[in-house]
């Protein structure tokens, strides 16, 4: 009975975020003991936030859209799109300036493009950018053909060769900046309460004076932007750019905003829970293919794996939420 008690209160107290983070530092130890000691070395243990950086970038706008109770299905192929574009930029013209230059302006007019149609046109954004996914992506296929540009200078590798103090990769430095940046616009101003405001009600954001078409555009031509930086962070770690990076890639930054915490009807949103759940991806793949499971069974564990933390952070939030509920009834009820 006391152990019951004592589990009881600890569920009670602790925040979804601070029980993924447990969840994080288990899989860390798990794959360390697996993979005899090699996780903890400095360089494998920083390293394994290098293919999941993109996704992180991506994920951090993509928790804005998704508290507003929208959704973009279409950001891996904006990337996609981006990086096409910056390399047929600096193909065609030899100036890398104006390729990056390029790049953003891709971005922010795919991210405009879903705006308008959500937010002018009134049209779901599932069904908006399941659309605009096509469009991009054939848009991507119609530049590049079967042509792959790599023709970058040899500086663009410049996330492969060079790390700070020779085991911190750059890419992730960035991420964590723009995450201080994130949670500091979610959780410190007004949009943050904008953002989790029309995903609860947005006729009530609405009528109280706040301009929602606006604020629903400013938050897709953010998501168009993050998808221009993603694909330069990917550019500079491996410079190939061709149609089908982004193709695995909108799954896993849904995946990662709402194993964060984040509900995907909108509300609720925690900046904080994305950043650990890129991590938790970062390990896990990092970790799978360190004990020698990559492939399909790296991809069929990976999903197992995901889908129970999100059913069982889904029953945990879900029995605080309705304790927390009797409480304040019972506070009620004279």
């Amino acid at each position: 009975m006391n152990n019951s008690r004592v589990f009881n209160f600890i569920k009670s107290k602790m925040s979804y975020q601070a029980l993924l983070f447990i969840v994080l530092i288990v899989l860390l130890v798990i794959f360390n003991n697996l993979s005899d000691g090699i996780m903890f070395r400095k360089h494998v243990l920083f390293g394994l936030t290098e293919n999941v950086m993109e996704i992180g970038i991506l994920a951090l706008a993509m928790t804005f859209v998704i508290a507003t109770g929208g959704i973009d299905l279409s950001v891996g192929f904006i990337m996609a799109l981006c990086a096409i574009m910056m390399g047929w930029t600096y193909e065609v013209t030899s100036n890398m300036p104006l390729a990056v230059l390029a790049c953003f302006v891709t971005g922010f007019i795919c991210g405009s493009l879903n705006g308008i149609i959500i937010a002018k046109g009134h049209i779901p954004p599932l069904v908006t950018t399941l659309a605009t996914f096509s469009l991009f992506t054939g848009i991507a296929k119609i530049i590049a053909g079967t042509n792959i540009f790599s023709n970058f200078p040899p500086g663009m590798a410049f996330l492969i060769r060079h790390k700070m103090f020779k085991a911190v990769p750059y890419q992730f430095l960035l991420f964590l900046f723009l995450s201080f940046l994130f949670w500091v616009l979610f959780n410190k101003t007004r949009y943050g309460r904008y953002f989790r405001g029309m995903g609860f009600n947005e006729q009530t954001v609405k009528f109280s004076g706040v301009n929602v078409d606006r604020v629903k555009m400013e938050v897709y031509i953010l998501s168009g932007l993050m998808a221009s930086v993603a694909a330069i962070v990917y550019l500079c770690r491996l410079p190939a750019a061709k149609p089908d990076i982004g193709i695995n890639i909108n799954l896993e930054t849904i995946t990662a905003v709402v194993l964060g915490g984040t509900s995907i009807v909108g509300g609720v949103a925690s900046v904080g829970g994305t950043v650990i759940s890129v991590l938790v991806l970062g390990v896990l793949r990092k970790g799978l293919s360190l004990v020698g499971i990559g492939g399909d069974k790296y991809n069929f564990i990976l999903g197992i794996i995901l889908v129970v933390c999100l059913l069982g952070f889904s029953i945990i939030n879900g029995q605080i939420s309705v304790k927390r509920l009797l409480k304040r009834k019972n506070q009620y009820n004279y």
